[in-house]
């Protein structure tokens, strides 16, 4: 589907107090519209949820510093008649005193006039569940201020349902995070999935010969396995993160080659994410 729907989702939360951090259990429920046209809705059964997690969704913020590493979640559960269809999905971030923004595929935010034809998707042709999950954002909060965040669905009948009271969010200039912290919480967004689970234990995994004696990384996607492959990552920086770096390059006699290029999709996290560890 083309566009010419809507989607607001904004980046999270707000209320900056004095450094304390907000948090709740579960991600904020909005009741769902219908577009009906420049500034009408019309009543729907379709509900949105929108969070902001630190810790892989064990817990929710409504606060987070410019430069903690962040995901943010979206839910929508759709009308029933349209569980089962395909749909476009729409994020929208409303800067309170700088306008609209939008994600498109390509995880780009651009600016958003606040037309509803003038809508890109976020994702397209999507096959919606009862409960159909969307991670909107992953990452760290690039701009300070009051944030509003918006989800929104588009199915074939053309009509985009959303919610109209966006889910808040404060980032705040300074990180309420410490270095370690923020560390952790990249490890679990991204690092410990896309690039130890998926790359590293090819080699490096228990019963694997080659690499007794080097560290080997537990297999699995639990909380356990990623706090143990964190401190593994925390106890190599004793090499320092330049030989690390040398290492997933294919470098420093690496027997396994270059296993993260310099110029592959996932270096710069990896790089960032060693860089925070050396801050420790």
């Amino acid at each position: 589907m083309r566009v010419q729907r809507f989607v607001q989702a904004a980046i999270v939360g707000l209320l900056y107090t004095a450094g304390s951090l907000l948090a709740q259990g579960t991600m904020e429920n909005r009741q769902g519209s219908r577009h009906a046209g420049p500034g009408a809705v019309n009543p729907s059964t379709a509900t949105f949820a929108v969070g902001v997690t630190r810790d892989s969704g064990a817990s929710f913020v409504t606060t987070a510093g410019i430069n903690d590493t962040v995901q943010i979640r979206g839910e929508i559960r759709p009308e029933a008649d349209n569980i089962g269809q395909t749909a476009d999905i729409f994020v929208v971030d409303r800067l309170l005193g700088g306008g609209f923004k939008m994600r498109d595929q390509s995880g780009v935010w651009i600016d958003w006039n606040a037309s509803v034809s003038s809508l890109v998707p976020f994702r397209e042709d999507v096959f919606l569940d009862a409960v159909e999950s969307v991670d909107m954002f992953s990452g760290t909060l690039g701009l300070a201020g009051e944030h509003r965040l918006f989800l929104g669905y588009l199915p074939p009948d053309g009509i985009l349902r959303y919610h109209t009271s966006g889910s808040p969010l404060a980032i705040a200039e300074v990180s309420t995070q410490t270095p370690q912290e923020q560390a952790k919480a990249l490890f679990a967004m991204t690092i410990h999935q896309g690039i130890v689970q998926d790359n590293c234990t090819f080699c490096h995994r228990p019963g694997d010969g080659a690499t007794a004696g080097v560290h080997q990384f537990a297999i699995g996607s639990g909380q356990a396995e990623i706090d143990a492959n964190f401190e593994k990552f925390n106890a190599m920086m004793a090499r320092g993160k330049d030989y690390i770096l040398g290492k997933v390059r294919g470098e420093n006699g690496h027997l396994g080659g270059a296993a993260l290029p310099r110029n592959s999709a996932a270096y710069p996290d990896f790089e960032r994410f060693l860089t925070l560890l050396e801050q420790r």
